[in-house]
């Protein structure tokens, strides 16, 4: 019986060393656990461990920042059948330079962003993260020079709606309370030319955006296109709205389906009645279950995982049936010599080679090199083949 669990003699230690080393080749994962690569550093590693490690550090935990509202145009002359920013809002249903979406117009001027100027940046929540926030200082935030703009607009819900401007607009300007009120500042006008009422107005956390609430009693159809225009706001820096870009078309929630497919083709040689490569296992033990497991700190989110037939039928035959009778969970063991009587060569040729007396360079087999590392597949996977091509 091999028996991990047992601590080592100091006989079988220099043995149990070597046959941990083997067992590292076998797995053919030389890499880290994902959860740990990002924490660790080059110190005491191999040159090639240090590097993969520094490179995985690149990978893993990376976070894309989304801006969740969607941008309405940039750039481009454009006009309005208004000129000024307190004209009626009577040019929804107008196109500006040829957008027949009614989006905002290409005026030719380039909006500046945060990467550009320095400013902050918006996550997907909206809140800020940036410079200021990075450096852990208080700086001012540096906004774009020239008129107030409106970048986008939102609606997550059908309840409320998010407009962005390319600068804050002050609060004064921007706010309001009552329908009558914020009728004076803010449209909300579906494609059938039928509005939707306001009845409050606020800058949000970061004051860039101005959140608007609808009439609850007024129902939001799916069917239909709603722009939303503002007027008359004055930015903090004290310009002026530009009239040609004071409106957006809203954009909604997007229902996205999360599909993973969890696939192997088949690996069985039908003559030899094993599996030729060591895919199977090695995903089935480092991939398919790390990755729906990253969900479990996320009740609410909910995706796919499918596992084709041809993937679950070899994990099933060649390892839950035939090793997995010699496999004791309780002691953390495997009846090696039981196996190998019963199956060897009819399962999986690295797993042979692990529970096997472990070979030394002198008495090793060509196949058993072949499986170690000079073979195509094999279980550091740097044969010629692949180190010409990827040097």
């Amino acid at each position: 019986m091999h028996r991990v669990a047992d601590p080592p003699s100091p006989r079988a230690r220099a043995a149990l060393k070597a046959a941990a080393f083997m067992l590292i080749l076998a797995a053919c994962a030389q890499t880290p656990d994902p959860v740990a690569r990002n924490t660790l550093s080059g110190a005491g590693l191999p040159a090639s461990a240090a590097k993969a490690a520094a490179y995985n550090s690149t990978l893993d935990g990376f976070v894309a920042k989304l801006d969740a509202v969607g941008t309405a145009g940039d750039g481009g002359a454009g006009t309005d059948d208004v000129g000024n920013s307190d004209a009626a809002p009577s040019d929804i249903g107008a196109t500006d330079a040829g957008l027949a979406d009614g989006n905002v117009a290409d005026t030719g001027a380039e909006n500046t962003d945060a990467e550009d100027t320095g400013a902050q940046d918006i996550a997907a929540d909206g809140g800020v993260v940036g410079d200021a926030e990075a450096d852990g200082a208080d700086a001012v935030p540096t906004w774009p020079a020239g008129t107030l703009q409106v970048e986008g607009a939102f609606s997550p819900d059908g309840v409320g709606v998010r407009i962005r401007f390319n600068k804050p607009p002050t609060a004064a300007s921007a706010s309001c309370s009552g329908a009558a009120a914020c009728a004076k500042i803010y449209t909300l006008q579906a494609s059938n030319a039928s509005t939707v009422p306001i009845t409050a107005a606020s800058p949000s956390d970061d004051a860039r955006f101005i959140a608007l609430t609808l009439d609850a009693t007024v129902a939001i159809n799916a069917q239909l296109t709603y722009t939303a225009l503002v007027k008359g706001l004055v930015a903090v820096d004290g310009a002026q709205l530009d009239g040609s870009k004071r409106k957006a078309v809203v954009k909604r929630t997007v229902y996205l389906h999360l599909l993973f497919h969890q696939h192997q083709p088949t690996y069985e040689d039908p003559i030899a009645g094993q599996l030729t490569s060591p895919w199977v296992r090695k995903h089935a033990t480092k991939d398919y279950y790390d990755m729906a497991s990253r969900l479990l700190p996320y009740p609410d989110v909910h995706l796919t995982m499918n596992l084709t037939t041809v993937l679950l039928k070899q994990l099933q035959l060649y390892y839950v049936e035939r090793i997995g009778p010699f496999v004791d969970l309780k002691t953390n063991s495997v009846d090696a010599a039981a196996f190998l009587a019963k199956w060897k060569g009819k399962t999986d040729p690295w797993v042979d080679l692990l529970l096997e007396p472990t070979p030394t360079p002198a008495n090793a087999t060509e196949k058993q090199l072949g499986l170690l590392y000079a073979d195509p597949w094999s279980c550091v996977s740097t044969s010629p083949v692949l180190m010409k091509r990827f040097p």
